[in-house]
């Protein structure tokens, strides 16, 4: 298992935040595949205004062949008034070296329930 933490910073929608966040992961085997599931958990803090959200993460991924990687991620934030969630399928490809696209597709679980594509260009992943 690792374990580490981060603390960010700078705003949102113009409001000053800090960012705590800590990750804990380890790698796992399921039959012939190999994967990994990580967890994350943090929070936005707003100093000026005193208010925050909680964060937790969690993440569960496989790879089926040496250049795919496919993972299922669960999003949520608690906020006052309620809890926000998605889940979002996704697979990344190895297209040369260190670099990676990324595509997936979300849906809101409770909140916002609209439908998202994810593209994206990974320098490693």
């Amino acid at each position: 298992m690792q374990v580490s933490a981060a603390l960010g910073g700078g705003s949102i929608s113009g409001a000053s935040v800090v960012s705590p966040r800590l990750f804990i992961g380890r790698g796992l085997q399921l039959g012939t595949l190999s994967g990994w599931i990580e967890a994350t958990l943090g929070a936005d803090l707003f100093p000026e205004t005193r208010d925050g959200t909680g964060k937790f993460d969690l993440t569960l991924g496989l790879a089926p062949r040496p250049r795919l990687k496919t993972y299922v991620q669960l999003y949520s934030t608690v906020r006052p008034g309620g809890i926000d969630a998605r889940i979002e399928g996704s697979a990344a490809y190895n297209l040369f070296g260190e670099t990676w696209l990324d595509l997936g597709v979300s849906t809101g679980l409770s909140g916002a329930r609209d439908p998202q594509v994810k593209i994206g260009l990974w320098t490693a992943f």
